[in-house]
């Protein structure tokens, strides 16, 4: 009798295990294993910035060096991977100085003092309203993958 309760008591401490790791398991995350900004659409240059065919697009200045762009590349290369509604250009800044005119003139145009990486730009109808910087410029790793994560969503208006 005791064997059937000891039995007992182990399939059923069994069974509400099994029944928890199905409860707990969650689906793998989209993976870009392999993949780097290389094998996405990519601007080589500041003046491509705002010429794109696209019209609405999304373009993620970053460099090779910065390790606050090393942190969040996974992300932002998922969200590129399985963000169906506009493009997202990757531009690697590495090796330009404040001093280059292109960047002069980049910084102009956004209307910022120094160029700052990571940062992201929603250029809409190839314009950059620099009147709303809140809602077009994103720079650093906790307001990007914060905005990345709202787009997800759909909690922003491309107007």
């Amino acid at each position: 009798m005791k064997f059937k309760s000891l039995l007992l008591l182990i399939i059923i401490t069994l069974s509400a295990f099994a029944l928890w790791a199905c409860v707990h398991t969650t689906t793998p995350p989209v993976t870009t294993s392999g993949l780097d900004y290389a094998d996405f659409d990519t601007i080589t240059s500041f003046d491509q910035i705002f010429i794109q065919e696209e019209g609405t697009y999304l373009v993620y200045l970053y460099s090779s060096s910065c390790s606050n762009c090393l942190s969040i590349k996974e992300t932002v290369l998922n969200f590129a991977l399985t963000y169906p509604y506009h493009t997202i250009f990757f531009f690697n800044v590495y090796g330009y100085k404040d001093t280059n005119p292109e960047v002069q003139q980049y910084l102009e145009d956004v209307n910022l003092a120094k160029l700052l990486v990571p940062s992201l730009l929603v250029i809409v109808n190839n314009e950059f309203d620099t009147t709303q910087m809140n809602k077009y410029y994103y720079e650093g790793k906790t307001r990007i993958t914060a905005f990345l994560d709202d787009l997800q969503k759909g909690g922003f208006i491309f107007e």
